[in-house]
């Protein structure tokens, strides 16, 4: 073998080695950030559960032994929010909804947005605030009974909730919200399921 042939396979040898070498490198940079992706996917995720805002509601009546109840949600955590979209979560035995006529209540939706049970009915099972919303404040709303008499064992008589909304940064969170009902509700609610 002549020192040309010689160079040559070197050179060979040696293109080789540089080119498995770069392979093996992009292969570790592309992992490294496939992993950097996650990492911080993950930390997005993760603020943005600890940022869930904690709203509390209270269900009580409008007027002391009245038939019509008001809904009082307040913010407790630190970030406002732009939006809230209250939402009933126990549609079929829930036995109040939002009343028609008030602000973030549609009063005409397409009877094909709502539920099943709910097509026929004078009041709502969503309700809807694009108001900014800050710390220890609270929104209202009416509630009125679905329908005049519930036979024994049709609703619950409870409220289960669902709140869904942005935040001023326009990111989107949802909440479970835990919902206390005053006496005088509670005693309305139970007269109404059964």
């Amino acid at each position: 073998m002549t020192s040309a042939d010689w160079a040559l396979w070197v050179t060979a040898a040696g293109t080789w080695a540089i080119g498995v070498g770069g392979f093996g490198a992009f292969m570790y940079a592309r992992k490294t950030f496939e992993a950097q992706r996650e990492q911080l996917e993950l930390a997005r995720r993760d603020s943005l559960r600890m940022r869930t805002p904690t709203l509390r509601g209270e269900l009580g009546l409008r007027q002391p032994g009245g038939a019509t109840f008001v809904l009082k949600i307040g913010l407790i955590s630190p970030e406002p929010v732009a939006s809230v979209q209250m939402t009933i979560v126990n549609l079929d035995d829930c036995p109040v909804g939002f009343t028609t006529g008030q602000e973030g209540v549609e009063t005409w939706p397409e009877p094909e947005s709502l539920p099943p049970g709910w097509r026929h009915d004078t009041t709502r099972h969503v309700a809807r605030r694009d108001e900014l919303l800050v710390p220890g404040a609270h929104t209202l709303w009416v509630m009125a009974y679905r329908k005049a008499e519930f036979e024994r064992g049709e609703c619950s008589g409870e409220l289960s909730l669902r709140a869904e909304g942005t935040f001023m940064s326009r990111e989107a969170w949802s909440a479970q919200v835990a919902v206390t009902v005053t006496d005088g509700a509670r005693q309305r609610l139970s007269a109404a399921s059964g």
